[in-house]
């Protein structure tokens, strides 16, 4: 798993960014970035708590997480 941080800039201010990918599907590939890290050594204890989520697969994708299924929003609807 490899992941890459980028400097940028915000306000005159140093900022960084993660960018990593995760496998959504078999053999499907979604990139992923957090940002505003305001030092380089928390963007890369961040991207190695991602890795290591990655490896022991353990890792919840921020993006899919709160997303319900059609069975889900049904049982709502009907409680």
């Amino acid at each position: 798993m490899d992941g890459s941080i980028y400097e940028y800039e915000k306000g005159g201010k140093k900022r960084y960014r993660v960018v990593y990918r995760v496998e959504v599907s078999i053999g499907k590939l979604k990139q992923r970035q957090k940002r505003g890290f305001t030092t380089i050594k928390a963007a890369k204890e961040f991207l190695t708590k991602v890795q290591n989520q990655l490896l022991n697969g353990t890792y919840i994708d921020p993006v899919t997480q709160n997303q319900r299924t059609a069975t889900e929003l049904c049982l709502l609807r009907t409680t």
